[in-house]
């Protein structure tokens, strides 16, 4: 892990913060692992990492688009919620390994319409 926790979190406590919210891929990569191409090479499908005070894990916030990228990744932050449209059709005969299901598994979760809303629905 990039980040120094035990400093981020003092500071969010000492400037009486609810929460930080990463939004340039330096501070994504550094906060949260997830380093999304995209983001960095031509300001793309973008990704955020919302770090709330106590109340909620961290969250990191991803493009339907660039979800394939979490599962080889492997971010320490296990909450990712997914915005936009992206279409994945998995043969049902298929076998699966780990990273499969858990794209799988992304793909299934809830869709928002836009970051604001994955960002706002997180209380």
């Amino acid at each position: 892990m990039l980040a120094n926790i035990p400093r981020l979190k003092d500071l969010i406590a000492k400037n009486n913060l609810d929460a930080v919210i990463a939004t340039c891929p330096e501070n994504v990569t550094y906060l949260s692992g997830f380093w999304a191409m995209s983001q960095w090479v031509r300001r793309g499908p973008q990704a955020y990492v919302l770090f709330p005070r106590e109340t909620a894990q961290p969250c990191i916030i991803a493009n339907s688009g660039i979800l394939d990228l979490i599962p080889d990744q492997q971010p320490w932050i296990r909450e990712v919620r997914r915005y936009g449209y992206f279409q994945i059709d998995v043969d049902s005969s298929a076998t699966l390994d780990d990273n499969d299901v858990l794209q799988q598994q992304l793909f299934a979760s809830t869709g928002y319409k836009d970051p604001v809303d994955a960002l706002w629905l997180l209380r």
